[in-house]
């Protein structure tokens, strides 16, 4: 039977890693994008931004709540505050881009900005959750059963 904690940690880690590649690129493709680029890069931007968002809700309503029981998550509760404000932000930006209409209007540096605050707030906080996660302090913390609860779901 897999060990509960090292499949939480090697979870937790495949999708931030997801996340960190996934916003990297998106922030290296607004220095070289092309106007025709501009549609699929919105609709890329459009899908990265849901599924963080799906991410740190789950978070949010389950990840948080279990580990509030031994961890201080203060800190990420904040973090996703700022995360919902830089998220409306660039589906504003992203929205007020009419790509029916040529050429298109976009603002490349306004864009690649959002980004990079994205990725200041997000890869700290993304590292400290593995970090305050990892399966010896969760075992330290939690007992097997409390963590087959937990893990059964998210």
């Amino acid at each position: 039977m897999p060990d509960v904690y090292e499949t939480w940690t090697t979870n937790l880690k495949y999708f931030h890693d997801h996340h960190r590649s996934s916003l990297n690129h998106l922030i290296q493709e607004c220095d070289t994008i092309k106007r025709a680029q501009i549609p699929p890069f919105l609709r890329s931007l459009q899908s990265f931004l849901h599924g963080l968002h799906m991410h740190h809700t789950i978070e949010d309503h389950h990840v948080f709540p279990f580990l509030a029981k031994k961890f201080d998550v203060s800190q990420f509760e904040k973090d996703h505050q700022q995360l919902d404000s830089i998220i409306e932000k660039l589906q504003t930006a992203a929205s007020a881009t009419d790509v029916g209409n040529w050429p298109v209007e976009f603002d490349r540096r306004g864009m690649k900005a959002l980004l990079v605050e994205m990725k200041e707030l997000v890869f700290p906080h993304m590292q400290l959750e593995e970090d305050i996660t990892r399966p010896e302090k969760m075992r330290e913390a939690f007992t097997q059963k409390e963590m087959e609860r937990f893990m059964s779901r998210v």
